[in-house]
């Protein structure tokens, strides 16, 4: 079976669905089932809401992340440096491992952008390089986050 539409809420062929479950509604779907020839109707309801806390994220020791650190803060630049950390001056931000930035209790000055798996560095990174090494960046990245780089139609 195969799913052809997706609807949201509003659009021609869920306002009925609307109607019968209103805020609930998340979208509709129309599948097709080729062996049987049948069209199939389904909806995504909301079914309860209750609160949530998100786990923190679980970064790597050893994962680089950029640290906040203001000009006059000389001497926790200086633990930085001893901690090989280095400035980064497109970002504008400490890089350090991890592991140390929690040794020096800076969790609370990392830059949310920085940590692992986070698109927003790349992208911060590459608009930064000069165009013609960007292409090749750009080219490297594009089987990393290929939500960052979308294949323009050709025409």
């Amino acid at each position: 079976m195969r799913a052809r539409k997706k609807l949201k809420p509003g659009q021609d062929g869920t306002k009925g669905l609307l109607d019968k479950y209103g805020e609930q509604l998340i979208c509709v779907r129309y599948r097709y089932d080729e062996v049987h020839q049948l069209r199939h109707k389904t909806v995504e309801l909301i079914v309860e809401t209750a609160p949530w806390t998100p786990k923190p994220k679980q970064v790597r020791p050893d994962a680089v992340v950029g640290v906040k650190v203001e000009l006059e803060e000389v001497k926790l630049q200086k633990q930085i440096r001893q901690a090989d950390g280095k400035w980064n001056r497109q970002l504008r931000l400490w890089e350090i491992r991890y592991d140390q930035a929690v040794a020096l209790d800076l969790q609370a000055r990392i830059e949310p952008s920085t940590l692992p798996n986070s698109s927003q560095i790349l992208a911060r990174y590459v608009a930064g390089l000069k165009v013609v090494r960007r292409q090749r960046v750009i080219g490297c990245y594009k089987r990393f986050a290929p939500n960052l780089y979308p294949n323009k139609a050709k025409g």
